[in-house]
């Protein structure tokens, strides 16, 4: 709004409903004749938010298959710890 205040399009037209005034106001100041500006630095925010955990999820699970791949070739060998190597096994049943 021109006042500064920011709020999702959704609520701002529910709450114009709501009130039903043919003089608008801001809910927060109440000042009146605000101009409607579209800030879209919530979505950009959003957006990368949700890039940063997706490429975090995928490298977490990348690098837990290497280094499961290492497990078995390690294990695999026949060399490690033998109760260790037991467990990893008995897991992948």
């Amino acid at each position: 709004l021109s006042c500064s205040h920011v709020f999702h399009r959704a609520c701002l037209d529910s709450f114009e409903r709501f009130v039903r005034s043919k003089e608008r106001c801001c809910p927060l100041c109440r000042k009146a004749d605000y101009e409607k500006r579209v800030v879209k630095l919530g979505a950009k925010a959003h957006r990368q938010k949700s890039a940063m955990r997706i490429q975090a999820t995928f490298r977490t699970f990348r690098q837990r298959r290497e280094y499961l791949a290492q497990l078995s070739q390690l294990y695999g060998a026949g060399q490690g710890d033998s109760e260790m190597r037991r467990r990893f096994f008995a897991k992948r049943l």
